[in-house]
C-alpha cells in the first residue's frame, strides 16, 4: 500500500499567497503615502497663506478705508441730488457727470483711488469735498 501524504500547500499556492500579500501591502502603502502628502500640502498651504494673508488684509483694509472715504463723499452728494440727477445703473461716472454737469475736476482723483488703487492726498480730499459741497 502506498501511503500518500498530501502537502497542505503546494508551491503554486505559496506563490499566489505571496503575490496577493505583496499587492495588498503595495496598495495600502500607496494609499497611506497619498493621504500623508495631501495632508502635508494642506498644512503647508495654510501656513503660507496665513502668513501672507495677514499682511495683505491689513494693506487691503487701509486702501479700502481710504477708497471708501472718497466714494462716501460721492454717495452722500448723490443722496442730496434730485431723483432725475442721480446716477443710473447703466452709466459710468463720466457719463453721469457729463449728463448732470457735475464737477469734472473730481474724476481723475476718483479714478486714481478707485481703479488705480493709489492713495489720495489731504488736499485732493479737500478739493473733492469742496467741489461736491459747492454743487449741492
Amino acid at each position: 500500500m502506498e501511503a500518500t501524504q498530501e502537502q497542505p500547500f503546494k508551491k503554486t499556492d505559496y506563490l499566489l499567497l505571496f503575490t496577493v500579500l505583496t499587492i495588498s501591502l503595495a496598495l495600502i502603502y500607496s494609499f497611506l503615502r497619498y493621504n500623508r502628502r495631501k495632508k502635508d500640502n494642506k498644512d503647508t498651504e495654510q501656513v503660507v497663506n496665513q502668513g501672507h494673508n495677514d499682511d495683505l488684509l491689513v494693506l487691503d483694509n487701509i486702501k479700502l478705508i481710504n477708497e471708501n472715504k472718497i466714494r462716501q463723499l460721492l454717495i452722500d452728494w448723490q443722496s442730496n441730488l434730485e431723483e432725475v440727477q442721480k446716477k443710473r445703473d447703466s452709466e459710468t461716472i463720466y457719463e453721469w457727470f457729463l449728463r448732470i454737469n457735475g464737477p469734472l475736476e473730481v474724476l481723475p482723483i476718483y479714478d486714481k483711488v478707485r481703479y488705480g488703487q493709489q492713495e489720495y492726498t489731504q488736499s485732493e480730499y479737500l478739493l473733492i469735498s469742496s467741489k461736491l459741497n459747492r454743487d449741492k
